[in-house]
């Protein structure tokens, strides 16, 4: 942008259409502008920036509203964060307690984030692959069925109920599950699946008949529990049916059926989920069209070294976007250290540009 003058028009613009989703004119930016400088040079300006790309007309009012590109210039170069204060802090630590299920803390993360933007709020869960293993057991229910028990990530439990059709006594299921645990306690689901192949292709050289078969045994009973788990969850879809009109209504549309399309948000999360702080896609420039004329705000949740999920909003383009960044980037610090068990990010001070 060529001079600090047209700069401060384009801010000016940006944070009134932020604040009130409305087209910008003229004499609103002269009262909003530090500096004095006239309507018609603002015209001008704006008629400038137009050129640009930066900003459109909209309809026949004389008005202007961003562009994504205007948008994406003011997120990347003059967005100032408004670090969430000591009350909204309070309000996530009390909804992300550390003693709930480590799925109800997730699940209440997003619908935490949807109440405080007035957005809808989105949450991805960890992946199969990402389960650290802390024990396995099987138990009878009846003749041919049996109840798989993992515990994984410390104290998450789940079940899974299968068929099988080989006749193996209860002291071999019991001898089945105190081996695996000894074996892959500490591992992810993934590194023990593949270690148990592993295994079975080199049993010759690894194992006598007996221990082969429970191993055997086990990799059937393992692979054939169908482990169910929700991906990804939206909270709050019904605030973004705030002040609609038939144009935004068809849009809406749109979105929440692009919402329900498991495979393009999965690969919508898994670009937020490789990012390296915090995402913020304007309308369809994260290569998924339905998001028209909404925004993402993405943070990712987890550990220093492993990161879980991811945790942010989807909302109108003109979102607050100052103090809802910094929101979406405290509530995943919280619900990280909820996660670990410690109250990791809530320091009323966080700086989300550290």
């Amino acid at each position: 942008m060529k001079n600090e003058r047209t700069q401060q028009v384009l801010r000016a613009l940006i944070m009134r259409y932020l604040r009130e989703g409305q087209p910008v004119g003229s004499k609103t930016l002269v009262k909003d502008l530090d500096i004095k400088i006239s309507s018609a040079t603002i015209r001008n300006i704006m008629s400038e920036l137009e050129s640009l790309g930066f900003v459109r007309s909209k309809h026949t009012s004389s008005g202007r509203v961003p562009t994504p590109v205007g948008l994406r210039l003011f997120i990347d170069n003059m967005l100032r964060y408004q670090n969430p204060d000591e009350q909204e802090v309070a309000y996530i630590e009390s909804s992300l307690q550390s003693h709930l299920e480590p799925q109800q803390i997730i699940k209440q993360a997003s619908k935490t984030l949807a109440n405080m933007t007035q957005c809808a709020g989105v949450v991805s869960f960890p992946k199969h692959a990402e389960w650290v293993l802390q024990h396995i057991e099987f138990l009878r229910l009846a003749t041919n069925q049996i109840l798989v028990v993992l515990v994984v990530n410390e104290r998450v439990v789940h079940n899974a109920i299968i068929e099988l059709n080989d006749d193996i006594s209860d002291e071999e299921l019991r001898h089945m599950g105190r081996q695996l645990t000894e074996w892959y306690s500490g591992h992810t689901f993934e590194e023990m699946k593949r270690d148990m192949l592993n295994k079975l292709h080199q049993e010759q050289v690894l194992m006598d008949d007996s221990l082969s078969n429970l191993l055997s045994q086990a990799s059937k009973m393992i692979h054939s529990a169908e482990l169910k788990q929700e991906d990804y969850m939206v909270a709050g879809k019904t605030q973004l049916m705030k002040e609609l009109n038939y144009e935004n209504l068809l849009q809406l549309k749109e979105l929440y059926a692009g919402i329900g399309e498991k495979q393009k948000m999965l690969s919508l999360i898994e670009q937020c989920l490789n990012a390296d702080g915090a995402r913020i896609f304007i309308g369809s420039e994260s290569g998924y069209e339905v998001l028209g004329d909404y925004a993402m705000v993405t943070q990712t949740y987890g550990g220093h070294d492993k990161q879980l999920g991811v945790l942010g909003v989807i909302g109108p383009v003109w979102m607050d976007y100052p103090k809802i960044v910094p929101l979406v980037d405290v509530t995943a610090r919280v619900l990280s250290g909820a996660l670990h068990g410690t109250r990791e990010g809530s320091d009323d001070n966080v700086d989300i540009m550290e």
